[in-house]
């Protein structure tokens, strides 16, 4: 899995082929609390060159597993395919986590963000076999 900070999540009801209502929890470091978010979750495969989307939005639903609930204002990703196998990354968000300040989001929001990004793109990387060849 890579995002470390993921601890669980249902499909609490799928609307269409592309979308659903999704419950998550995310765990904290002590002393926070975990916290839960309840989204719209919706997804595109089918964009121009092979592009491809997901889009996140709280929604009010009643899916309470945790005290703090945390709000997902806006949570959009647009992954382009590039040459050699690799792909362009864009990731633009909001998101109310509670409980944390301005100054920690102005500190080190930007840097977990990244740290999640890189994750990502690790959990893609293959080994690749090496073979050696007898003459």
């Amino acid at each position: 899995m890579w995002d470390e900070s993921f601890s669980q999540a249902r499909v609490i009801e799928k609307l269409d082929m592309n979308s659903n209502i999704l419950q998550y929890v995310e765990t904290s470091s002590v002393p926070l609390p975990s916290r839960q978010f309840c989204v719209l979750r919706s997804w595109r495969t089918d964009l121009p060159n092979g592009s491809c989307a997901a889009i996140f939005t709280s929604v009010d639903q009643p899916c309470h597993l945790e005290e703090i609930t945390g709000t997902v204002l806006a949570s959009r990703y647009l992954i382009k395919p590039c040459a050699s196998g690799r792909s362009k990354v864009t990731h633009l968000c909001r998101i109310d986590t509670r409980g944390r300040s301005a100054e920690w989001h102005n500190k080190f929001y930007g840097y977990q963000v990244a740290a999640q990004l890189l994750s990502v793109s690790r959990s893609f990387h293959f080994q690749v076999e090496q073979r050696q060849t007898k003459f």
